[in-house]
C-alpha cells in the first residue's frame, strides 16, 4: 500500500460529488501552500483505530489552483482542507469510504460506507460509520489536538444512538500533522 496521500485522487475514493471533492482538495492545497509547504511535504499521521495506535509519515501530493481568488477565508481553507486529508486517511486506514454529508445537528460531518466489493456491503443499509472532521491552521496552547479532540468527542455523542462506529479526523496545517481517531 502506498504511503502517499495524493489530493489529485480524492474524486476516486468517495461517493461525494467530484466537483465538491476538487474544491476540498483546492482548499487543502492553498492551506498547505500558505503554510509554506511544497507538494510532497511529509504529514505526520497518528492513527488510533480499534485500540491500535501507530504514527506514520505520509507525503502529501498537491497542486496549487491556477486562480486562488475565492480562497481568502482561512476558516474555509482549514475546514475544507481538513476534509480532503481526512477522506484520504479514512480510505487508507479503514475499510470505509466517504458516502454523504450529514445534516446539521447530528454532531458529525459525514457518513461512511463500505465499498460495494466489501463482504459487509448491503445496498439497503449503506450508512456504516460516522465521521467528524476539524482543521487547525497552527496549534496554540488553547487550540490544539487534545482540546479539539475532547470537544469533538463530546460533539459526536449526538449521534451515538445509531450504534455505528465513529471516526474523528483532525488536521493541523503548519506542521503539518493529522490524527484519525476511532471513538469508542
Amino acid at each position: 500500500m502506498s504511503n502517499v496521500l495524493d489530493l489529485n485522487t480524492l474524486d476516486q475514493i468517495s461517493e461525494i460529488n467530484p466537483d465538491k471533492l476538487k474544491n476540498f482538495a483546492d482548499h487543502c492545497s492553498v492551506m498547505l501552500d500558505r503554510s509554506n509547504h511544497k507538494s510532497g511535504v511529509m504529514l505526520t499521521s497518528t492513527i488510533n483505530l480499534f485500540d491500535n495506535m501507530c504514527e506514520e509519515e505520509n507525503p502529501v501530493n498537491f497542486s496549487i489552483p491556477s486562480n486562488t481568488n475565492g480562497f481568502e477565508d482561512n476558516d474555509d481553507n482549514k475546514n475544507f482542507g481538513a476534509l480532503a486529508i481526512t477522506f484520504l486517511l479514512v480510505k487508507k486506514y479503514t475499510e470505509f469510504r466517504v458516502y454523504s454529508q450529514s445534516i446539521k445537528g447530528t454532531g458529525i460531518d459525514y457518513w461512511l460506507c463500505f465499498d460495494k466489493s466489501h463482504p459487509k456491503y448491503q445496498p439497503t443499509n449503506f450508512l456504516n460509520a460516522r465521521l467528524e472532521v476539524s482543521g487547525i491552521g497552527k496549534e496554540s496552547p488553547t487550540n490544539n489536538f487534545n482540546t479539539r479532540l475532547n470537544s469533538k468527542t463530546k460533539q459526536v455523542t449526538k449521534s451515538h444512538f445509531t450504534g455505528l462506529p465513529c471516526f474523528i479526523g483532525l488536521v493541523e496545517f503548519s506542521t503539518p500533522k493529522a490524527i484519525l481517531h476511532q471513538e469508542a
